[in-house]
């Protein structure tokens, strides 16, 4: 391991075709073999369109790498491509499994990819078609008008405070931003509210302290 500043750079057992392969991973390092579809993108301006996460789809690719990884994903995830963590967040997400040491173990990898940045532009048309993805997988978006400038904003219902219409997309920018509940980010920071949110929501309610029962 090599350390550049606050950036981490592993360097992988070897390289084919330039793929990162590391030879003592079970799991497949490409999209389009771990969950086919989502690894495929046609090229577009303002953003790169990758097909649209579905439940059924989220559902498979979550239990196929928990069997590729005899359940134990932790060890793995530096063998998983960028676009596959966001697709895992994805997927514990909307799967409610949240708890445990996965999620914060699965934020500190993508925090760590997050210093190199998916591609070699991190405002350009691969990111923000990946933010699309992921932030289309739990809210539905639609262009602020028809303008050039309003149609590369996107406006919808946050998916974590349920404010109507307050939660916009900039894709000139790769941020978004909820006006009513003031989170805000780019690609990770959404990964990581996803993963709080989804933690919060599975906790158990407190039983209310009734006091010591009447005799």
């Amino acid at each position: 391991m090599v350390t550049f500043g606050a950036c981490r750079l592993r360097l992988p057992s070897f390289t084919l075709s330039g793929m990162y392969i590391n030879s003592s991973s079970p799991f497949p390092t490409d999209s389009a073999a771990l969950s086919p579809g989502y690894g495929d993108a046609a090229t577009r301006w303002p953003a790169t369109v990758f097909p649209p996460y579905t439940e059924p789809g989220l559902q498979n690719f979550l239990a196929r790498l928990s069997s590729a990884a005899a359940g134990d994903l932790i060890p793995n995830l530096p063998t998983l491509s960028e676009p596959n963590l966001y697709t895992l967040a994805a997927a514990l997400a909307r799967s409610g499994h949240s708890g445990g040491p996965l999620p914060a173990a699965l934020l500190a990898e993508l925090r760590w990819r997050n210093c190199r940045a998916m591609g070699a532009d991190p405002t350009g048309a691969v990111r923000r078609g990946r933010l699309l993805q992921l932030v289309a997988a739990f809210t539905p978006l639609a262009t602020l008008g028809a303008s050039s400038l309003q149609r590369h904003k996107l406006a919808g219902v946050c998916p974590f405070c349920a404010a109507a219409a307050s939660f916009q997309v900039s894709l000139p920018q790769v941020r978004w931003r909820c006006w009513a509940c003031a989170r805000h980010g780019g690609l990770l920071e959404f990964a990581e509210h996803l993963l709080e949110t989804a933690a919060a929501n599975s906790r158990p309610s407190p039983t209310p302290d009734t006091g010591p029962a009447a005799s």
